[in-house]
Parts: C-alpha cells; structure tokens; sequence
C-alpha cells in the first residue's frame, strides 16, 4: 500500500483519533509534520513502514504524549526512514509533550534512522522514543540464589535453598521464599525510581509468563508474593551473591512504587518474597525480573541463567486408624473400640443400636486435593450363608436410620460433610442422621479440592438386629481406596 499525492506538492496526513492498523506501506511526499498521530488514537500496528522525507527540516511522523500513553510500551518493528534527494536536514520521528511510557522501533533502516535522527524532548533521561542503537537504561540479570529464612532481613547461608544459580528441589505448596539476583545496569546509563516486579513460567525462553500476584489478591494464583521480615522497597543491608557490588531493595509488592536509582554499571542486589500458592506438582518453574519503570522485561545477561525451582513431587500418605469407645463423634457415642484393621461390633443384642467408628486421615501436596472410595467385597455373612440385610439408604440418596428393623440392617454415615459430586448432592451426608448401605461398587465417602495436612474424617458404622435375625458369627470386608488427584 502506498500512500502519495495526487499531482504535485505535499500533502498532511492527520490521525486524530480511531484505531490505525498499518503494515508493509510507503508514505511519500508528506509535509512538514509527516504522519501526524494525536489524541487518543489506538494504534495496533504501523510495522515494515516505508517513510520517506520530502521537506527540508520535516519530520516523517510526529506523535504527541498523549498517543504513546494511549498505546504504551509499544514496539514497531521493520521501518524504513530515508531522505528523498536534496533533503540535508530533518528527523525520522518528533514527539511532542511529556508522557508516562515510550514507544520503541527495532530493526529499522535508512540513511535517517535511529537515535541520532528523532526529535525527542526526553533524550536526557533517556528518551520517550527509543531505537535499537539509542543508550537507554538496559539492566539485565544475573546471578540468583534461593533462600528458605524469610524473616531474615539477610538470609544466612545455612537457610540457602541450593547453592547459587542452582535450582532447589522439593518447593512444597505453602512454602515462602526468598529470592536474591543480581540485576546489572549494562549501558552506563541510570535508571531512576526502579521498582523491579516478578514473571513466572514454566518456559525457559517465557513464551508466556504470568506476574506474581500481590499478597492481599492471591487466592486465583499459584505464585505470589510473599510476608517477609522486611518492609516493601526498604533497602537491603548486605548482598549475599558473588557478583553483587551494591544493594538494591525488598520487594513484597509488584506495583508499589520507589525512589529507589540504579546507577550506571552497578551489578545491584535485589530481593523478592515468593510464595508457592499450590503450583503444580514436580514441574521447573523460571522467574525473571521485570521493570515495572519502564514497562519491560529484564532479559539475562550473556552466559546467565534466569533464576528456578523445581516444585515437590507428588506425596500422599493415607492413615486409618481406630476409634476407642464412649467418644463422641458424628452424633453418636461409639459402643465399642476399633482398630486400624477390624471393626468387632461383638455380641449384639436385640433392638440395640450398636455404633463404632474409624478414623480415615490424609496427608498430601496433590495439586487437586484427594478422594476416598470405599466398596465391600460381600455383605454380612455367617458361616451358613445367613445374612443381616444394609439398610436402604444409598451413598447417592441416604437414609435416616430406621426406627426398627426385621430382622437386621446394618450401615455406615462419613463424617465429611461436603463430598465431590454436586449433582448428587455435595453435602448430603452433613446431617449426622444420614446413613447408606455399604455396595460392591466404589462410593465416596471423603473429598478434598485443595491440598491438605492431617486431614481427618471419622466413618461410623451402625448395626441393629431384632429377634428373628439368624444366631452366628457375620463377617464381611471393606476396601479403602484413597485417590490424590495430581
């Protein structure tokens, strides 16, 4: 596409508002002021532009402070910028006014690109329109090391998580550390009221990446900033890494702001608290440095690393234990003592409610919680194939227990008063009164969403017979089946 005159002469051409999405264009014969942006105009592209400069002292495109804060950060790549013939004097692009972000162009060409051609009031401190040969405060990062004493203003080395630049192992959910990395100013040009923020990706080269969410907004995040013995953007006292020759800040915050300057050349040592918030299980999470300033990723230095850590594996420890008698529990007293591997209702008298209990208790960092299942393999059976008879309530539909039986029932409650399963009813076991059968098929009867410590849920089982129930010893078994869900 190109844009030029009709006849003879220049012509302006003024954006003033709208949405300009340009790509592989020329625009020739323009005036004095070139493509002139201004207002709050959108731009989404004006990528492999062809500008050429047709009046003595002009400018081929003139933006105002108000469309660099519109679109900010912006990065316009693969533009040309040349002189028509006799032309000796003029700019590639003039910004007018003084804006909060930048626009960037990079692999640009022509006998008037770069720096040295724009017209730009912010060159001093150090520009609002850079270029791939501008010299601009550039940090890069450098050497990092883990630290598990998050309430040391210096964390000693005997709290070191792995050895510097190496990625620690093993990082539970729950866990808050310290992160130390050196992030060195690289083109002798300062940096003023830097506050550097976090990324996170499971990418070594960040094809995505993720900031850290703030503390008081972290219930939707796996990673977060975490509560240190330090207060956000204080300065730290003393560095702690090998290539660190000053000290920068503790950061528990993305987004405050600092008065904090980094000075020319300085291999400066920042602090970040970090939080794992429940990340995934056994999976290299990469952290960069991002200088929320000026509205970019800091990239590693040559020969470095960004800063990793592998995250727990899988664990899962499941416990059943028994229950004494005459404890309360689920409503009921339990009549008798069970164990971890039998539960003896023992002789059983008629009309009596007979009630015991187990202890189902559940350890683990899977990602997605837990459940437990629980199927028999027969149901009460004597010797001679007598039966007592479950009770009719169902896992998916439970009963109030009978106020009689002929001749027997017999029935289990779970303590967990939320399960899994919505459709069915989640909470359809929270009255204590709420009894199923047990089945050959597997039923849950306990759940997590999250991960979990020590969590613990009784199961009661509940026996009654009257006088026409056959006399002899029943038995049956039951299976457990504990499911983390990773």
């Amino acid at each position: 596409t190109t844009l030029d005159r009709q006849a003879s002469g220049n012509y302006a051409l003024n954006i003033t508002s709208g949405t300009l999405n340009a790509f592989y264009y020329q625009i020739r014969n323009i005036g004095a002021n070139g493509l002139n942006i201004s207002g709050t105009s959108t731009v989404t592209s004006l990528d492999y532009g062809d500008f050429e400069l047709g009046v003595e002292g002009g400018t081929m495109m003139t933006v105002v402070s108000t469309v660099l804060d519109q679109n900010p950060a912006k990065t316009i790549t693969g533009c040309i910028f040349s002189t028509s013939s006799g032309i000796t004097s003029g700019y590639n692009v003039t910004e007018t006014g003084t804006p909060v972000s930048y626009w960037r162009f990079t692999g640009h060409s022509g006998n008037y690109d770069g720096e040295a051609y724009d017209a730009d009031p912010g060159d001093a401190s150090p520009g609002y329109i850079k270029w791939d040969d501008s010299l601009y405060y550039t940090p890069k990062s450098q050497n990092w090391r883990w630290y598990h004493n998050q309430t040391a203003e210096t964390p000693p080395i005997s709290s070191a998580a792995a050895a510097e630049n190496i990625s620690p192992n093993e990082i539970t959910a729950g866990s808050v550390l310290k992160l130390r990395m050196t992030i060195k100013e690289t083109v002798d040009d300062a940096g003023y009221d830097i506050k550097m923020r976090i990324q996170y990706s499971t990418s070594s080269d960040f094809s995505w990446a993720n900031f850290l969410a703030e503390k008081g907004n972290c219930s939707s995040s796996i990673w977060c900033y975490g509560e240190g013995g330090d207060d956000d953007n204080d300065l730290i006292s003393t560095t702690t890494l090998s290539d660190a020759t000053s000290t920068a800040t503790h950061n528990e915050s993305g987004i405050s702001t600092t008065t904090y300057d980094h000075l020319e050349n300085a291999s400066s040592e920042w602090e970040f608290t970090i939080l794992n918030n429940g990340a995934p299980t056994s999976t290299t999470y990469y952290f960069r440095a991002y200088d929320n300033t000026g509205s970019e990723a800091v990239v590693k230095n040559d020969g470095e690393s960004y800063p990793s850590l592998v995250t727990a594996a899988g664990s899962l420890i499941f416990t059943v234990s028994g229950i004494s008698s005459s404890i309360v529990t689920e409503g009921i007293t339990t009549d008798f003592e069970t164990f971890s591997t039998s539960i003896p209702f023992g002789s059983l008298n008629f009309d009596q409610e007979i009630e015991g209990a187990q202890r189902l208790t559940v350890t683990t960092n899977a990602d997605s919680g837990y459940q437990i299942l629980v199927y028999e393999r027969q149901t009460l059976l004597a010797g001679g194939g007598e039966a007592i008879d479950p009770i009719i309530g169902t896992n998916e539909d439970p009963a109030e227990w009978p106020a009689s039986f002929s001749p027997g029932g017999y029935g289990y409650h779970t303590g967990d008063d939320t399960l899994s399963d919505i459709g069915l009813g989640a909470a359809r076991f929270s009255s204590d009164d709420t009894y199923a059968k047990f089945e050959n098929s597997m039923k849950e009867i306990a759940y997590s969403s999250i991960p979990v410590s020590n969590d613990s849920n009784d199961l009661v089982f509940k026996i009654q017979v009257n006088g026409e129930q056959e006399a002899g010893e029943y038995q049956s078994e039951i299976v457990y089946i504990c499911v983390p869900t990773f």
